[in-house]
């Protein structure tokens, strides 16, 4: 059985576990994007690989859902065994547009730069 990572559909507010690789087990803490894409069952959109330590906001809690956006967009993904001395990924918008703009190294800041569509 494959080891299961986060994907997140930023429309509906829903997030789902779902291996990441194509074949085998090559978990890891730290991979920055899946081999493997999956559609929202709910609006068809290509789910956004989020990393194996995201942790879905509330369907209610629009505001955060919208900080993991920009931060996704900007390349951060939720990976890492919790080791690192890096500072936690914001959870509003206004903290995640400061985040991005001022923090150039960060340890989860090792996914693609990309746009929801």
């Amino acid at each position: 059985m494959s080891s299961l990572y986060k994907f997140a559909c930023f429309d509906c507010f829903v997030s789902f576990n779902r291996p990441a690789f194509k074949k085998g087990n090559n978990y890891t803490a730290w991979l920055a994007e899946s081999e493997l894409e999956y559609v929202c069952p709910n609006c068809g959109k290509t789910l956004a690989f989020m990393g194996r330590n995201f942790r879905s906001p509330k369907r209610t809690a629009e505001s955060k859902w919208l900080a993991s956006k920009l931060l996704w967009e900007a390349g951060f993904r939720y990976v890492g065994s919790g080791g690192h001395e890096s500072e936690t990924l914001p959870e509003t918008p206004a903290s995640a547009r400061a985040f991005i703009k001022f923090t150039k190294h960060h340890a989860q800041k090792v996914g693609a730069v990309k746009n929801w569509r």
